[in-house]
């Protein structure tokens, strides 16, 4: 099923456009977060509302070229206010995201939010004690290596999340730099 005419979950119905994802196909990381906000299902692509600026800034901040990302979520269709992708919606979506990263083939994956995190790895984790941290995600995903680090919304509410995500990316680049991984 092409992805454009997709009616597996509720969320098709309210959607402006479905947002598959943005950035060079033969990328090295892939960064993905867990579903698209407002502005995204208006402009069809990911990270262009506040989350969006918000990591643009950090990666800017630490160096990383945002032109060199793959960027995705987990879901391609806007929740009702913004709500968290439930079970069956993130099911729904999950042959879509493993033939993204079938395609793209990244080394990396940084995995933005406990969602994003959780779909990938299976592992319900806590990011307070994962964060920065690397992972595998699943056969299902390709047992690449998974980056974990909290979604940039988290800094709208909680501010001091700004320097934990910044200090993340930091890590990540100096550990691709490098070509090491922990896992």
């Amino acid at each position: 099923m092409e992805i454009k005419n997709c009616r597996k979950c509720q969320l098709h119905k309210n959607r402006t456009n479905i947002v598959t994802g943005h950035g060079p196909t033969n990328a090295e990381t892939m960064l993905i977060g867990e579903a698209p906000g407002k502005q995204e299902d208006k402009q069809s692509k990911p990270f262009v509302g506040k989350a969006g600026k918000i990591l643009t800034q950090t990666l800017e901040n630490t160096g990383i070229q945002k032109n060199n990302l793959y960027i995705t979520n987990v879901i391609k269709c806007r929740p009702p206010k913004n709500r968290d992708p439930n079970k069956k919606e993130m099911e729904a979506c999950k042959q879509h995201l493993q033939t993204q990263i079938k395609q793209i083939n990244p080394t990396y994956i940084i995995c933005l939010g406990r969602i994003a995190s959780k779909q990938l790895t299976g592992k319900n984790i806590k990011l307070k004690n994962k964060h920065g941290t690397f992972l595998r995600t699943t056969k299902e995903y390709g047992k690449k290596k998974a980056y974990i680090t909290y979604h940039p919304a988290a800094t709208i509410y909680n501010k001091k999340l700004k320097q934990t995500i910044k200090k993340d990316l930091q890590k990540f680049k100096q550990i691709q730099t490098l070509g090491q991984t922990q896992n």
